[in-house]
């Protein structure tokens, strides 16, 4: 259970970062605490599954799972609203790149409603 909060306080934790980075225009920076956020997240359910098999009540931390996944989508819907589809990201001395901030958020979203 203890994993379990771990990587459900920083996918929380990077998720809220990701969410500030975008309304300040930062977006590299706010792209790579999402995808934090998500590996973070990808590890809760194996988590939950390693605590099952070791006959654990984990009923209690499914609710807050549920609970956490479904205030994460509306957090990303909300971000997916306010954010261009794509971006293209200029670098001094360097080749323009492409963001496109719909697929990432599509992945997000992905992640989190496999628990809903």
């Amino acid at each position: 259970f203890g994993k379990f909060d771990y990587n459900l306080k920083e996918s929380d934790h990077y998720l809220v970062e990701a969410k500030t980075l975008f309304e300040y225009k930062q977006y590299l920076l706010a792209l790579n605490a999402l995808q934090q956020s998500d590996r973070h997240f990808k590890l809760i359910i194996p988590n939950l599954e390693s605590a099952k098999r070791h006959n654990k009540n984990t009923s209690p931390r499914q609710e807050i799972l549920k609970q956490a996944s479904q205030k994460h989508v509306d957090v990303l819907i909300e971000l997916e609203s306010k954010l261009p589809s794509e971006f293209t990201w200029t670098p001094e001395k360097s080749k323009p790149t492409i963001i496109d901030f719909k697929q990432a958020l599509d992945k997000s979203i992905k992640i989190r409603s496999e628990v809903l």
